[in-house]
């Protein structure tokens, strides 16, 4: 079950945070996810908000906030497929198999378009996109400066949502 964080979660998530720092220095991604951020001020933040999910074993966490996101504005590489409303998703960590794809097959669910971006050496979350049917859009600069590629879902791309389907019968 996916449900709004709490303030009683908080420990919880910055650990989640720090987990997904280790497995992505693993991984050699050493440059997403900086040792201050996410932290402590950004949850604060995202909880405050309303914008931060968690599933009921405090294994996953994710920002699911309605857009525009102001990073998202313009792309350094690439184009958009659809200017439509979106959602965005946005620091999303998993310690668990099956706990991302089930966060962001919550987002869908929630959201008929949705953005997000990733490391280029972030390759599972690359994979786990995919397979879920977001499209690889560009690349934009995070407010850091720092390059990100760009992926997009929507319920209107009629690959996406073949792609959509089939994982979701996979995961059954």
């Amino acid at each position: 079950m996916i449900r709004k964080a709490e303030t009683a979660d908080l420990d919880a998530i910055l650990n989640l945070y720090d987990q997904g720092r280790a497995i992505m220095r693993r991984e050699g991604n050493r440059h997403q996810w900086t040792s201050v951020s996410p932290g402590p001020d950004s949850a604060r933040q995202d909880l405050k908000a309303g914008h931060l999910y968690v599933n009921s074993q405090l294994t996953a966490v994710m920002t699911y906030m309605p857009g525009p996101d102001p990073t998202y504005q313009t792309m350094v590489e690439g184009s958009w497929l659809d200017e439509s409303r979106y959602a965005v998703i946005h620091r999303i960590v998993s310690t668990e198999p099956g706990q991302g794809r089930a966060l962001l097959e919550y987002g869908m669910t929630c959201a008929g378009h949705l953005r997000i971006d990733t490391h280029s050496r972030n390759h599972g979350m690359k994979r786990l996109l995919t397979s879920l049917g977001f499209r690889r859009c560009g690349v934009i600069l995070c407010q850091d400066g720092t390059p990100r590629e760009a992926f997009e879902w929507s319920s209107a791309d009629p690959d996406g949502q073949h792609d959509r389907k089939r994982s979701r019968s996979q995961t059954r």
